[in-house]
């Protein structure tokens, strides 16, 4: 739009095969675009792209017919040829480093995330936790550290197996992705516990939150066939940090042990741990 804008304020005798050479070629890059998103481009696809960028040369019959034949003689083979190797260049060294930015983007993620769950792995909750308490801790804002475990997970892959044990951690893990923010962060810890830490709550806060997420897994049971459910329930510790400068890794023991006053408290319930 800018180029035929531009084109039109130069004006001359060849406006208007400018603006028509313009349309086309824009319109054969984005139906190019559109045509190959999901397809790895080769060589052969980038001299078809070259083609197709020689196509404006059709414009010039907007001229009067002997001027346009005339142009055409003498720039139609070098400017093909000159499109089809330009292209081809450019469109090789842009696609190897879309696969090479492809390539680091899936290690990089891999690097970063629990394969069974896709949740953060451990290692990305001991890197963001403590930055995510600590930025907290400076506005002088609130931040609840919580641990969920699933209860009599051990009992679960005894009776139907690990493959169905795998399948509960998934299921446990999309229920509460879903019930948080994005910007919480929430990570698979270990075996079947599900740390998060989640800027912005206090204890009634979190609280609340994990009272719903208990709530949540007891109100959607494992389905195991047709006919069978898996009844689930879930055990939380959670300590809120009310802004002020603390070890995150002490914020978690508070978390964890109220965690395992939970769980022998009888299970299926939220503990919160005072300061």
């Amino acid at each position: 739009a800018c180029a035929i804008a531009f084109r039109i304020w130069v004006g001359g005798a060849g406006m208007w095969a400018g603006v028509l050479g313009i349309a086309i070629s824009a319109s054969a890059g984005v139906a190019f675009a559109l045509y190959f998103r999901q397809a790895r481009l080769r060589m052969l696809t980038f001299a078809l792209l070259g083609l197709g960028a020689s196509l404006p040369m059709a414009s010039l019959f907007v001229l009067p017919w002997e001027t346009a034949l005339m142009i055409l003689e003498t720039v139609s083979v070098p400017m093909t040829l000159a499109n089809i190797a330009g292209t081809v260049l450019v469109g090789e060294i842009l696609e190897r480093r879309r696969i090479q930015y492809y390539r680091e983007n899936v290690l990089s993620q891999e690097a970063s995330t629990d394969a069974l769950t896709q949740l953060a792995n451990r290692r990305v909750f001991d890197m963001r936790g403590p930055d995510l308490l600590m930025n907290s801790a400076r506005k002088g804002e609130p931040c609840t550290v919580m641990v969920v475990d699933i209860d009599h997970f051990k009992q679960i892959n005894d009776t139907y197996g690990h493959d169905t044990g795998d399948k509960v951690l998934r299921h446990l893990s999309q229920i509460v992705r879903s019930n948080v923010r994005k910007s919480d962060l929430v990570a698979r810890y270990g075996g079947e516990e599900i740390a998060l830490v989640l800027p912005g709550h206090d204890s009634r806060g979190g609280g609340g939150l994990a009272e719903r997420l208990r709530r949540a897994v007891e109100n959607a049971p494992f389905p195991l066939d047709n006919r069978n459910t898996i009844p689930l329930s879930v055990s939380i510790g959670l300590y809120a940090n009310e802004g002020w400068p603390e070890s995150f890794w002490a914020a978690f023991k508070r978390a964890d042990t109220a965690l395992y006053r939970a769980k022998s408290s009888g299970r299926n319930r939220v503990e919160v741990a005072l300061a």
